[in-house]
């Protein structure tokens, strides 16, 4: 086992990953199915692995700045995007 906040990093990491896996297919796919179960399963993902209640909210609380700094990479991605997209060489 590692540090508290190294095993609350792993859990909040892997769950926001599906999370914003879920996010994404919400957004793309015309049936959203497929991405409520991607973050219904990143919703899990805290329950699952945390072997105590504490390791279970910290993984949760790990999940929180992971996602955020997720959607900052992906708009920053898209305004790259879009600014390159009319730029030819």
């Amino acid at each position: 086992r590692g540090r508290p906040w190294q095993v609350a990093a792993a859990i909040g990491l892997l769950a926001a990953v599906f999370v914003a896996e879920g996010a994404y297919q919400i957004r793309i796919q015309p049936d959203a199915a497929i991405g409520v179960g991607f973050v219904l399963v990143g919703l899990v993902i805290p329950l699952v692995f945390g072997r105590s209640w504490g390791e279970r909210l910290r993984g949760y609380v790990a999940m929180l700045p992971a996602l955020a700094l997720g959607a900052l990479g992906f708009v920053a991605l898209f305004a790259f995007a879009n600014l390159t997209a009319g730029v030819s060489g």
